[in-house]
């Protein structure tokens, strides 16, 4: 049994197509957390690493605070149950089968996270499972936006991460769908290189929006202070 050992929980990842990655504890660590946020969707959850790491950071300060973790796969789903029922924070990570479209029609979510698929052509796997964890067939970063569009509370945000060449697309698609880029971190491998995925952060308020950029690691090859800093209190070697 493969186990990702974090500070505060464990992530079995065996039965998922899409295993842990950078992308989602990147993300995990960078989505901020608004205000008074009580009830939270993670959106295609795989085996629940950024549902718990949102429950590490929330449910301390708000002990009735709900993280829905929606996930389509099977195998993934069951992943998912398990570690969350294995953390210190089971009664707080609720674990959903479904369309993700499906399960959040009619809930209100303070808010929405994904790291969703983001191959939209090329060679499939030979397993189903992986496939659809990583071909936008199973939920494309616009159908986020979209759902995120009609499922937000008032004051609510969602945040994502995506591939960098899609910035311009998905910011124009978000606003056409009414929320507003809050936040952008553009995150290269290695300091020199260009960025190739973009974090993104969207709110139903207009306001001011924060661009920044993050190298994962120094030309060195060793973490960037940034990267260290954010996820520190995850990982366990940092």
């Amino acid at each position: 049994m493969g186990e990702f050992r974090f500070k505060q929980f464990a992530v079995s990842d065996d039965r998922s197509g899409m295993k842990i990655s950078t992308d989602g504890v990147l993300l995990g660590a960078w989505a901020e957390i608004p205000a008074g946020c009580r009830h939270v969707a993670d959106l295609g959850a795989g085996s629940g690493l950024i549902a718990l790491m949102l429950a590490q950071r929330l449910v301390p300060s708000m002990s009735d605070a709900e993280i829905y973790a929606v996930e389509l796969d099977a195998g993934a789903c069951a992943d998912c149950r398990d570690n969350a029922a294995r953390s210190p924070w089971a009664a707080s990570v609720v674990t959903l089968q479904g369309d993700a479209s499906a399960v959040c029609t009619d809930r209100e979510f303070d808010l929405i996270v994904s790291n969703p698929p983001y191959f939209a052509t090329g060679e499939r796997s030979a397993s189903a499972s992986r496939a659809s964890a990583r071909h936008e067939a199973s939920l494309s970063a616009r159908t986020v936006v979209e759902i995120a569009s009609r499922s937000l509370s008032p004051t609510g945000e969602a945040a994502l991460i995506a591939p960098a060449d899609t910035e311009a697309d998905l910011i124009f698609h978000a606003e056409l769908a009414g929320l507003k880029l809050r936040r952008l971190t553009r995150v290269a491998s290695r300091a020199g290189r260009p960025a190739l995925r973009c974090l993104y952060q969207f709110a139903r308020a207009d306001g001011p929006c924060t661009v920044a950029s993050l190298d994962i690691r120094l030309a060195s090859g060793e973490y960037s202070p940034e990267y260290a800093a954010i996820t520190r209190p995850f990982y366990l070697n940092i």
